[in-house]
């Protein structure tokens, strides 16, 4: 049976689609659901008057994480996009 090469801008493209974006879209909903649970904490520690500070730092933490992610996708499509030129 032959062996089908790949080239560089295929393999990339096949290495994006089935590992990277599904992984992307994983850790921002991760990313999404910490930021949540940040809010729910807030608002409950709001209202019983306990410490706001762990839901803050929850908070943060989502929005950093989804912004990591969306760096990191833009990333990958200049990558792709260069890979694609040649």
């Amino acid at each position: 049976m032959p062996t089908a090469t790949l080239s560089p801008a295929a393999l990339a493209g096949r290495l994006t689609t089935v590992i990277i974006y599904p992984l992307m879209v994983l850790l921002v909903g991760l990313a999404v659901l910490v930021f949540v649970w940040g809010i729910v904490e807030f608002l409950r520690d709001l209202s019983s008057g306990g410490e706001l500070q762990k839901g803050k730092d929850h908070m943060l933490w989502g929005i950093a994480g989804i912004f990591v992610m969306a760096a990191a996708y833009a990333i990958f499509q200049i990558i792709q996009g260069t890979l694609n030129s040649f």
